[in-house]
């Protein structure tokens, strides 16, 4: 994929695979840092490193659009967790990311494009309450998606609860696949994109 000659010279605590731009493919976010605060003596390599993020471009190729993503990108600092989630509602997946001796960075995702998305919100009923561990599989005009209900998705943190998913220029997704960790299978249809859809866990 090429990531390897990409992140060679960074240490990644906190990491996210997330579709960032909603193109239907998921992109790579790390939080960086060394791992000794005094590398620079030992090892002569930085303590502090900046963040990056990668766009995954389809076909199993990345590309390093981090001098592109923002102030906080250009800035190295002692980076450790990072939680991810869309904290305005917009359908972009944003992240927080927490360092050493210092206050939480928060990158706003303003990605530009008019790509879709669909964010589930899950409601357990004989499954645990916020339906952690429903594997989920979507179906668009584009192809197949899968995800899954976890809020462990990086070192030391939590990240939203909710199911994200990008849908590129799907403007319907033709059918959401949950099944649940009590196995019940629950199947939607033609749901609309661009929402926050709540699902409760259906009964059998």
């Amino acid at each position: 994929m090429g990531l390897a000659a990409l992140t060679m010279r960074s240490t990644g605590w906190g990491a996210g695979i997330f579709d960032f731009d909603n193109d239907g493919n998921k992109d790579l976010f790390t939080a960086n840092s060394d791992i000794l605060d005094n590398a620079m003596e030992l090892a002569r390599r930085p303590f502090a490193l900046p963040n990056r993020v990668f766009r995954n471009k389809g076909g199993l190729t990345f590309e390093d659009l981090s001098s592109t993503a923002g102030a906080s990108f250009q800035v190295p600092a002692p980076h450790r967790g990072a939680a991810f989630g869309d904290l305005n509602n917009d359908g972009k997946i944003d992240a927080v990311v927490t360092m050493l001796n210092g206050p939480p960075e928060i990158w706003m995702n303003r990605s530009a494009g008019r790509n879709h998305w669909i964010i589930l919100k899950l409601v357990g009923v004989k499954s645990n309450r916020d339906g952690l561990g429903t594997r989920v599989k979507i179906t668009t005009g584009l192809g197949m998606q899968h995800n899954l209900a976890s809020t462990a998705v990086s070192y030391n943190s939590s990240s939203d609860k909710r199911v994200h998913f990008g849908l590129g220029s799907a403007t319907v997704v033709d059918s959401i696949e949950l099944i649940w960790p009590s196995g019940i299978k629950q199947v939607l249809k033609d749901i609309k994109a661009d929402q926050v859809l709540t699902v409760t866990e259906s009964a059998s």
